[in-house]
């Protein structure tokens, strides 16, 4: 029961602040809203059992690339001014496309593999030293892309930092 209570909060957490994120009108309020979907996400990772996966998202995501963006929210000029326009076109296209990923994910969860309960699967927790020897191995890809976007995110913040002292 704990754990139903646990993934209905952790859903709720990220479906409510991705909500916030659509509807907001405010660049700021919508970043925010990005950062609390992130940690719902990671919330429903650690109670799937991948605690490692969970801290990883919240180290990169949140760390990482979410003080990026607000960063640069903040050192804009008129952040008062910030705010996203929409138009009837671009409501309109929205709604579309969330009928369609709301039927996409109606008939995915129809497949045998979604009507057991999601806890009834075990997830073997993975240590942080197989994670290190995977990043190392098989996926060096992966690992070189999340070191060069993290050095993205340090030069941009170090570039905006200097265009402010510049001024």
């Amino acid at each position: 029961m704990l754990k139903l209570s646990l993934f209905a909060f952790f859903a709720a957490m990220a479906l409510g602040f991705a909500l916030v994120v659509v509807l907001a009108k405010r660049v700021f309020r919508a970043a925010f809203g990005l950062m609390g979907t992130l940690c719902g996400i990671a919330g429903l990772m650690v109670l799937y059992g991948n605690t490692t996966v969970a801290a990883l998202q919240v180290l990169i995501y949140v760390g990482g690339v979410f003080v990026l963006f607000l960063f640069s929210i903040l050192v804009t000029e008129n952040i008062e001014q910030a705010f996203f326009r929409r138009n009837k076109s671009s409501l309109i296209m929205s709604g579309v496309l969330s009928i369609a990923v709301a039927g996409i994910l109606l008939i995915a969860s129809a497949t045998p593999f979604f009507l057991d309960p999601i806890w009834s699967y075990s997830m073997t927790n993975i240590s942080a030293k197989e994670i290190g020897f995977s990043l190392l191995t098989t996926n060096l890809l992966a690992f070189e892309v999340i070191s060069i976007l993290l050095l993205a995110a340090l030069i941009a913040s170090i570039i905006l930092i200097r265009k402010e002292l510049k001024s």
